[in-house]
């Protein structure tokens, strides 16, 4: 479990992982986005992240938001992956395609327990009881309960994961991992087995953007991470975050983040 006072340049970025994620906003509101999918969460409302989803949370208004989540492994709340609870309850949910996100609202009396449950084993957590574990374990098979209860039809469409997100979590992957090399959108391309022409299509019919648009705004982050948390030579974060012009970087950067790098250092707390 961890909470954010506020996102860093007011965003989580694209992202997806095996776990489910649960998301209280404490105050504010964010934009949680799938790439199919997005809705606004304000203070005292919860969203609800399935597995393996590409999302990511921005904040909405001028307001900073403020979060608690939960990211856990989908057999949390049956114990094994082989038992009937996770058979019946778990799996149908976790293949539903039609179940990227569920937001949880206070004008519906089953999703304002969920968020009461959620919002009462947050707080037992923040105070460190001694059975916090427990009870936020409680909570989160609360949460599938009522999720499985009231949401899950007789017969759900199978979620595989589609072809163009699979490609396209094969290209993020490929970025994320040789960022500080020079890229081109070829060698994306062919770490997803596909042309480069799909590869420009796909960026920007799910994220709206284009692969080196990703890519230098994966950079800038990584850099603007590193400025602030560390006492590194900017032109040393520079070139390991991929950028080998130091005048190039300092104008994406600038565009980016409103200030110099020497600026942002010197606002960072």
């Amino acid at each position: 479990m961890s909470g954010f006072p506020c996102f860093f340049n007011h965003e989580v970025p694209w992202h997806w992982h095996e776990e489910i994620e649960v998301v209280l906003v404490i105050s504010g509101a964010t934009l949680v986005q799938t790439t199919t999918q997005e809705t606004i969460v304000r203070a005292g409302e919860v969203v609800f992240v399935n597995s393996n989803i590409l999302h990511r949370l921005t904040r909405h208004g001028e307001e900073d938001c403020h979060i608690l989540n939960a990211v856990f492994h989908p057999t949390l709340p049956s114990g094994q992956s082989y038992n009937l609870v996770y058979k019946k309850q778990i799996l149908p949910l976790l293949q539903n395609a039609e179940l990227t996100l569920f937001h949880f609202k206070p004008d519906q009396d089953w999703q304002q327990g969920v968020i009461s449950v959620l919002s009462n084993a947050f707080s037992d957590w923040a105070r460190d009881t001694a059975d916090k574990e427990m009870v936020l374990t409680m909570a989160l098979m609360h949460l599938w309960q009522q999720l499985s209860r009231h949401t899950m039809p007789a017969t759900s469409p199978q979620k595989q994961g589609s072809k163009h997100e699979q490609r396209l979590h094969k290209a993020l992957t490929y970025l994320h991992q040789h960022y500080a090399a020079p890229l081109s959108v070829k060698a994306v391309a062919d770490a997803a087995n596909i042309s480069e022409s799909e590869c420009y299509r796909l960026f920007r019919s799910l994220l709206n953007t284009t692969p080196i648009g990703y890519l230098i705004e994966h950079r800038l982050r990584l850099a603007a991470e590193a400025i602030s948390t560390t006492d590194l030579p900017i032109a040393a974060i520079a070139d390991n975050t991929g950028f080998t012009c130091p005048a190039y970087f300092a104008k994406k950067f600038k565009q980016q983040f409103g200030v110099t790098p020497k600026g942002f250092r010197k606002q960072s707390p």
